[in-house]
């Protein structure tokens, strides 16, 4: 079993949204950083089992209740939104196999 980093993760998201590496850890709140940021601590949260505070120093030092907020979030939207469904799965198939 392959043991990945969060930086891994983080570089995963950031190709399959095509965003820059640089503005998903960063502070910027546009719509199309904030999802693949969300997804990326969701992520790292279910498949790392890493800790909100922990996660959080991979973005820009953000607080545990803001990576709380993005996983829960994102777990919501897993419900009902075949798209993020399909990224996610996407996603976890190309970065954990």
């Amino acid at each position: 079993n392959i043991v990945l980093s969060p930086q891994q993760v983080i570089t995963s998201v950031a190709d399959s949204y095509s965003v820059k590496l640089s503005d998903l850890v960063s502070k910027k709140r546009t719509q199309s950083i904030v999802l693949p940021r969300q997804v990326a601590m969701f992520l790292m949260k279910e498949r790392l089992n890493m800790s909100l505070k922990e996660i959080g120093t991979h973005f820009g030092g953000r607080d545990h209740s803001t990576v709380k907020y993005a996983v829960d979030s994102i777990r919501e939207q897993l419900k009902n939104d075949d798209f993020l469904q399909d990224m996610v799965s996407k996603i976890t198939k190309k970065t954990f196999g």
